[in-house]
């Protein structure tokens, strides 16, 4: 099974390494050696969540509903759902299947900002940095993930290489919303079984079982990778809106 470029981002784990850079075409990947190589998309192998793995970056187990059993870290927790593990959204609402490492990697950056501790053989030392190709930010679009900088197609139609310190994150806004499909109501902004909780023009993803950790959404960018990882299906965010 291979894995979709808009899967990944930088420093995630697959099958020989993680991942450096992510192109067009192809991705650089980092062997645990410190060798990199580029492999094309259709040829890069996602690694597996197994119970071994979770518990090594940190989880702890604990009595889900339905007998089933459940896996907690600070600000996600995961239920075991057959080969597959799936989030834990609210109460007993869960996401779609999480099956590859590197899934469960962005998810878990995108709701605490933070990224597992490991070690898959030995750590790679290469820095998640947020970002997406397709993401929008104020400058343009992502369209590639270098070691020092993005290409970035810019509201002009240029394309440019611009450093990751320079990339300026799009606020999250209420005016947003209505444009990707969400519907407003009451304190909740809804689309499908994603919600949004409102709070003095804030706005936030509220998951887990009983803790209730809350996410909040500072970015556009952000947001577009919650959606993703948690539903599968690409937020419709117009190039021209974004900026």
């Amino acid at each position: 099974m291979s894995i979709l470029r808009s899967e990944l981002g930088i420093g995630n784990h697959i099958d020989g390494g993680a991942i450096s850079e992510l192109h067009t075409q192809f991705a650089t990947i980092q062997t645990l050696s410190g060798i990199r190589s580029p492999y094309t998309y259709d040829s890069l192998i996602p690694l597996p969540i197994t119970e071994e793995y979770l518990l090594n970056v940190g989880f702890t187990m604990f009595d889900f509903v339905w007998g089933a059993i459940g896996y907690h870290i600070t600000g996600l927790s995961l239920v075991a759902d057959g080969d597959a593990y799936r989030m834990v959204k609210q109460r007993d609402r869960l996401s779609r299947p999480i099956l590859d490492i590197n899934h469960l990697e962005n998810l878990y950056y995108s709701l605490t900002g933070c990224e597992f501790r490991y070690s898959i053989g030995e750590q790679t030392n290469i820095v998640n940095n947020g970002f997406r190709i397709g993401n929008r930010i104020e400058q343009g679009k992502v369209l590639e993930l270098n070691t020092t900088h993005a290409i970035i197609q810019l509201h002009t139609g240029t394309i440019s290489p611009i450093e990751y310190g320079s990339l300026i994150p799009i606020p999250f806004k209420a005016e947003d919303l209505p444009g990707m499909g969400f519907i407003n109501n009451g304190s909740k902004w809804e689309k499908g079984d994603f919600y949004l909780l409102a709070e003095d023009a804030r706005f936030y993803l509220r998951t887990d079982v009983d803790m209730y950790v809350t996410t909040q959404i500072m970015s556009l960018h952000q947001i577009q990778n919650l959606f993703f990882d948690m539903t599968g299906v690409v937020l419709p965010i117009g190039f021209n809106n974004a900026g």
